[in-house]
């Protein structure tokens, strides 16, 4: 008979193995369709696992969201991280800045709105993404005062930086939370187009200053 140690050791294994296992199932349910569509039961007979060993991972439905989307959040973080180290501030190093985020929600957007599907009817869920988006908005207005800074006429930057960052949500989420409606190149000039005005970006990458 195996020591205690060892038993303990498999038992870890085997915990996180199905851990995994229900996870990737969720994962790949919530790609294919909305949250209100998807059951533990599904997720359970998906992950080959006996329906009563979801509780002993997760606590409900939306706990299992906000698991399954860690990925998108740290993807979507490190996007907004590379647009606040930028080393210049103008049209060329914002596009490259931006792509980033917009290739993240074409490879997450359907994560991203499961989270926002369960957030409706979830406040544990909606408690974690309204702090989410909160951290998101701060960095999004390190590169909003910075054009500031430079001399665009930008009168409420926090805010400027709160309107850019949830209409990018918005769109990115409309086009990429199912099917693609766009391609990602399609996306980026939408996305960058909205960013360089509001900016006051031109063109040749130089600030429009206030006259």
């Amino acid at each position: 008979m195996p020591a205690p140690e060892v038993r303990r050791t498999r038992l870890r294994a085997a915990r996180g193995e199905n851990r995994a296992a229900i996870v990737a199932a969720a994962e790949a349910a919530l790609r294919r369709r909305p949250f209100r569509e998807v059951t533990v039961e599904e997720v359970m007979q998906d992950a080959g696992l006996a329906r009563t060993q979801f509780y002993r991972h997760f606590d409900d439905l939306p706990d299992l969201v906000l698991r399954v989307g860690q990925d998108a959040f740290g993807a979507l973080l490190d996007a907004h991280e590379e647009l606040v180290a930028l080393s210049s501030l103008d049209r060329a190093a914002l596009a490259e800045g931006l792509r980033r985020a917009v290739e993240a929600f074409a490879e997450h957007g359907p994560l991203v709105r499961a989270l926002g599907e369960a957030a409706i009817h979830d406040a544990a869920v909606e408690a974690v993404l309204d702090g989410v988006h909160e951290r998101y908005v701060a960095l999004v207005a390190g590169v909003v005062e910075r054009a500031a800074a430079q001399g665009a006429p930008i009168a409420a930057p926090r805010e400027t930086a709160r309107l850019l960052h949830h209409a990018n949500v918005a769109y990115l989420t409309t086009v990429f939370g199912r099917e693609p409606l766009v391609g990602v190149d399609e996306a980026h000039a939408a996305v960058l187009g909205m960013w360089a005005a509001t900016l006051g970006l031109d063109d040749a990458g130089a600030t429009r200053q206030a006259p």
